[in-house]
């Protein structure tokens, strides 16, 4: 089970950039493994200077020591200083990186990002998750793909309007009653749970794990 997202809560489809250069941003609980690792990796995707404005709210206090004095092209603030709505409105990409060791098991953020009209720049594992909703690419590669898409007005306009409409129908409420609907009738024997379910599967490292801790 997903999160139910109403995609008009959170805006619409962009048209245009919000100014004239590209402005780019995230926002996250202030917890180290939701941010880069490291000073080089954070301005790897979020630049010092240039022509990428920069729009964050939530850094982790480690983050905001290993920035120092924040970058002219910055604006930071803290954890929900405004609503999540107004902040993502003044953004035109949700670029999200995060810790390496940090997996994310849904990413809350990037649905209401995309159902806002941000154009959503992700690690390539969550292409599970949001389809094409989003834009996928290695850190190293962000900024050129932003740069990329920013120059083309209608492709920007196009995304915008996709990711919005791929995050309602994967996790607007029609999608949601049809999986309800499917857990009923599975539980009225109509049809088999195998249909609706992805049953867990170990690995042969998990498996062995988990036997090394029982017999200890």
């Amino acid at each position: 089970w997903t999160n139910l997202i109403f995609v008009d809560d959170w805006g619409g489809a962009r048209s245009r950039l919000i100014g004239d250069q590209p402005t780019i941003g995230r926002h996250s609980r202030p917890r180290n493994e939701k941010w880069p690792a490291t000073r080089k990796a954070l301005f790897q995707v979020f630049p010092k200077g240039g022509d990428i404005q920069v729009r964050l709210m939530g850094l982790s206090q480690r983050m905001k020591s290993l920035i120092g004095e924040c970058p002219s092209n910055w604006q930071t603030m803290e954890p929900d200083e405004i609503p999540v709505r107004e902040f993502l409105s003044a953004i035109d990409f949700f670029v999200y990186f995060h810790h390496p060791h940090w997996i994310e098991a849904y990413g809350r953020t990037v649905a209401e990002a995309a159902a806002a009209g941000c154009v959503a720049v992700l690690p390539p594992y969550l292409r599970r998750t949001f389809g094409d909703a989003g834009l996928y690419c290695e850190p190293a590669d962000a900024l050129d793909l932003v740069r990329s898409v920013a120059a083309d007005g209608e492709r920007f306009a196009r995304l915008s309007a996709r990711g919005r409409e791929v995050v309602d129908q994967r996790f607007g409420l029609a999608s949601y009653l049809d999986r309800l609907e499917r857990v009923l009738a599975a539980a009225r024997g109509d049809i088999p749970l195998d249909e609706i379910v992805e049953r867990p599967r170990l690995t042969a490292s998990a498996i062995f794990r988990s036997e090394a801790k029982r017999s200890a």
